[in-house]
């Protein structure tokens, strides 16, 4: 997965600028981890993309979209 969690944010030094990014960093690392176990997250619209092997079971990529916000996770299925 592309975003990198770290708990021990913000820092007392700098908790305006880089630790926004890293808050909002675990944010959505969080969210991923938690609408890739049950592809569904409250409060998303949750889309199911099945475009490469047509298995609602094993989808190619769950789509999940809040206002302008739009995160996709794509599975790998062995």
């Amino acid at each position: 997965m592309a975003a990198v969690e770290d708990f021990t944010r913000p820092a007392w030094a700098n908790p305006i600028d880089e630790d926004l990014d890293w808050m909002r960093d675990t944010q959505n690392f969080l969210l991923t981890v938690a609408a890739a176990g049950s592809s569904v997250a409250p409060g998303w619209i949750t889309q199911i993309n099945t475009d490469l092997n047509n298995n609602n079971a094993q989808p190619d990529q769950v789509i999940l979209t809040k206002g302008t916000r739009l995160i996709r996770i794509k599975t790998t299925w062995v």
